[in-house]
């Protein structure tokens, strides 16, 4: 894991962990847990260790639709000694769910457990039920090196509920999140140009050279600070509000 101040955790893909081979088809689950089980156990109720002590399997969802993979994905959360459920856009998506499974594994060490359960994760967005009853799917801005040293700007989905979110001091959730995706490309300009001290002398740019000094430019700070996010996107990627981000991280990593 790279270090990059501010409190910002980075990934390195082409040292992240390997994952066994995805199923051939059906719904599965790439589930991360604690290496201590009690005898028998297949997913033990010992608390979370850290991420260098884990162990990842598939498991099998069911034939249930994309929308209810989350409410399975919600019940295996929950076992103490689960860090993190990725929910795949497709099992044969391993550099992706390789990722998801290592930002799952990070909010695991760092989120108290409760309010906070094992982290579910998605190199895409994930479906929810037509009717989500609290539940959200929210976009993280993560940084990554490929290997060459360069600083690549990506986004893993969490599925998660308004009331751990609240419990663990975030702002209120809007209810266009929708939104706030058409807007993921300038967020993303944003954070590479912010990084590189490539952002135009404006007041908004101002604002938030002040905010970086002692955070760093995660979507948390997006829901706090809304209206300068917008204003930054906006200016700066006037043209991308529209349109959703490539895929993750398949250009830059192909075979990673």
């Amino acid at each position: 894991m790279l270090t990059l101040g501010r409190g910002e955790r980075g990934f390195q893909l082409d040292q992240l962990a390997p994952i066994p081979p995805s199923p051939a088809a059906g719904n599965w689950l790439l589930v991360s847990r604690t290496q201590a089980r009690t005898a028998g156990a297949s997913l033990s109720a010992a608390p979370p260790n850290p991420p260098q002590d884990s162990a990842s399997a598939w498991l099998p969802a069911g034939s249930a639709g994309s929308a209810s993979l989350v409410g399975v994905a919600l019940r295996v959360a929950r076992i103490p000694s689960v860090l993190s459920v990725v929910v795949p856009a497709t099992p044969a998506g391993v550099v992706d769910a390789r990722l998801a499974r290592a930002f799952g594994e990070h909010l695991a060490t760092i989120r108290p457990r409760p309010p906070a359960t094992g982290a579910i994760t998605s190199p895409q967005p994930i479906p929810l039920p037509e009717h989500p009853a609290g539940l959200v799917c929210l976009p993280h801005l993560l940084t990554a090196d490929p290997g060459d040293g360069r600083l690549l700007d990506l986004v893993v989905w969490e599925a998660t509920t308004t009331a751990t979110l609240a419990a663990l001091g975030w702002p209120p959730v809007p209810d266009d999140l929708d939104a706030w995706t058409r807007r993921l490309p300038g967020l993303l300009a944003v954070r590479h140009a912010a990084r590189g001290r490539q952002l135009p002398p404006t007041p908004e740019t101002h604002a938030l050279d002040g905010l970086l000094e002692h955070r760093y430019l995660s979507f948390r700070l997006v829901l706090e600070h809304p209206r300068l996010f917008v204003r930054l996107t906006d200016h700066l990627a006037p043209g991308t509000r529209g349109t959703m981000p490539a895929p993750l991280i398949a250009r830059s990593t192909a075979g990673a």
